[in-house]
């Protein structure tokens, strides 16, 4: 771009950038991922991010994550496994 008779105020420009990926898939270090198990791809914020307590994904590339049976939770977020899910104290 071209400011005749001019120069841009470096101070106040800026540029937006977003990396975008195939469907399903979040930026991780500039590459685009599926996400693993423990996880889930959130379709609101276009990111992983971790199953909550008392869930778990034992799968890549999921939605959701799968509840515990009743009686039964994760002690962290994350979980890849439903052996994760242990009676609540």
């Amino acid at each position: 771009m071209t400011i005749p008779n001019g120069s841009p105020d470096l101070n106040s420009f800026t540029t937006d950038f977003f990396e975008s990926c195939p469907n399903r898939q979040s930026v991780v270090d500039g590459y685009c991922v599926k996400c693993g198990p423990g996880n889930f791809f959130n379709s609101s914020t276009l990111i992983c991010e971790d199953c909550p307590v008392g869930t778990y994904q034992d799968q890549d590339d999921q939605t959701s994550c799968t509840p515990c049976p009743q009686g039964s939770t994760t002690q962290t977020v994350a979980s890849p496994s439903s052996s994760d899910c242990k009676g609540e104290i």
